[in-house]
């Protein structure tokens, strides 16, 4: 039996009101009509944004959040709360409502024209980077005014540009994401600044480019002579890192053909900051698209992105560099002069820690090498770190566990270093003892004007069991807590 359309509607009007908002987006895969009537119900509904954006309690949203909505439900929400201004106004219509006021607005005259300038206003504005609570929430207009305001007469660096200069940034940025490069070259020739950044919806027409803009977005901006770096919420980045971070390819590859139509040599010193951030992030495909751009350096290149691959626990790169080959996987450059074994028992990702030095000693890592930079070996940094497991896999693979000092060449070489016993038995791990004892270091030491010794043997172990027993301890705990080794000081 087939569900009539009007009743089906009513369902769904009460769902929105009744239903968690997993199942609600779930519920829009179902069929066309659950997709378009569904986000038509929220629109209307006070709940998409108290308890799915969380704009008026801000609590967290239990929808994927304003960042994550999808491009065209936020346009549907854009569009809604330009058609409530009148009754409901908020920062965000006040600002559009003052933009087809301009002069240079007004040149739009038709409905057809009109809105279609409205469209380009809000494609720009959805992929802004802003607090959309302040902007979309009516009861906000008010308090925000007030917080601006107080913020300016603090002399705080937040200060909104011209609602002119707003306007022709959201038009730039909107013509950067459609890829109509015919109206960004008049935008640029009326004398827009292309790093210009709005304060009001946090869109910069030449971050947005290096993100989403084409071959011929590029070019246009190539014509124009806008600059490869840039200044971005208060931090300096490059066109060629934001582009290779974005996957922006197409865009990327036309910065890269301007550079060699011109001749321009270093092309890797150019690329290697986007190299360096694309394997940090994991994007193989794009590391080996600027890889194979650089006609030069190609060693030095592929180390320093293999060792910020390693650092950040990046196994799918790590391993595509090792495969390619190339360079030594133990060279030292200049501003990396630590190694890789060293970097990746500093993984910024703890649960990749292991599987990265794994990865090096299989690849051929050597774990007894000393790099200018370091000031421990291997084995003694996995065990200041207390971290057994690796520490393991390095003496499984030939660490020299006798190793006291470092060697002449180390800046570190006056450097103190505690012995390996002395630290693994602080750890109090018998096993980590044990293995070393079997790979053949030496069960006496001295550290600090002591003289210690190692002891392993059954016999001297249950001769201070006995003692305990004697001083009043439980035998049943003392068997229990078992004695794996016994530090001894001989002198």
């Amino acid at each position: 039996m087939r569900v009539p359309q009007e009743i089906v509607c009513q369902i769904l009007r009460e769902m929105v009101e009744i239903l968690p908002f997993q199942e609600l987006f779930r519920a829009r895969l179902v069929a066309r009509i659950f997709a378009d009537e569904i986000m038509t119900y929220l629109l209307q509904s006070a709940r998409l944004e108290n308890d799915g954006f969380g704009f008026r309690n801000c609590q967290k949203a239990v929808v994927p959040g304003w960042g994550a909505f999808p491009h065209h439900l936020k346009l549907r929400y854009l569009r809604h709360k330009l058609q409530q201004h009148a009754t409901a106004p908020c920062i965000f219509s006040n600002w559009i409502h003052g933009m087809l006021e301009l002069d240079e607005a007004k040149d739009a005259t038709g409905t057809e024209r009109r809105d279609l300038l409205i469209e380009k206003l809000l494609y720009a504005v959805a992929g802004g980077r802003y607090h959309p609570a302040e902007l979309f929430c009516a009861d906000r207009v008010a308090l925000f005014m007030e917080w601006y305001w107080r913020q300016r007469g603090y002399e705080s660096r937040i200060e909104w540009e011209p609602l002119s200069t707003t306007f022709q940034l959201l038009l730039a940025c909107s013509a950067i994401k459609r890829g109509d490069a015919d109206e960004l070259d008049r935008l640029l020739r009326q004398g827009l600044d292309s790093t210009r950044y709005s304060y009001r919806f946090g869109l910069m027409p030449l971050d947005v480019a290096a993100k989403r803009g084409n071959g011929a977005i590029v070019r246009t901006l190539i014509k124009h002579d806008c600059p490869l770096y840039y200044r971005f919420q208060h931090n300096w980045t490059s066109v060629l890192s934001v582009a290779a971070r974005s996957g922006n390819k197409d865009g990327l590859g036309g910065w890269v053909e301007d550079f060699k139509s011109r001749s321009w040599n270093g092309m890797g010193y150019r690329l290697d900051r986007a190299i360096q951030s694309v394997a940090r992030i994991g994007n193989v495909d794009m590391l080996e698209f600027l890889l194979n751009q650089c006609d030069s350096h190609q060693q030095e290149l592929r180390y320093k992105a293999l060792i910020e691959a390693v650092e950040n626990g990046q196994g799918v790169v790590v391993d595509r560099l090792l495969d390619h080959g190339g360079f030594d996987p133990d060279f030292a450059a200049g501003p990396c002069p630590k190694g890789p074994l060293l970097t990746a028992l500093q993984c910024k990702q703890e649960t990749q820690r292991l599987e990265m030095v794994k990865v090096l000693l299989e690849r051929g890592a050597d774990p007894n090498r000393v790099y200018p930079g370091a000031s421990l070996t291997p084995l003694q940094k996995a065990l200041e770190m207390k971290d057994i497991a690796t520490a393991r896999l390095l003496v499984d693979y030939g660490a020299n566990v006798n190793a006291k000092s470092l060697p002449p060449s180390c800046r570190y070489r006056r450097k103190r270093v505690p012995p390996l016993l002395l630290v693994a038995a602080k750890l109090q791990n018998g096993p980590l003892i044990r293995l070393l004892l079997d790979r053949g270091i030496n069960p006496i030491f001295a550290w600090r004007g002591k003289k210690y010794h190692v002891q392993t043997q059954e016999e001297p172990i249950r001769q201070v069991e006995r003692v305990l027993v004697g001083l009043g301890l439980d035998e049943t705990e003392v068997q229990r807590s078992r004695i794996d080794y016994l530090l001894v000081q001989i002198a």
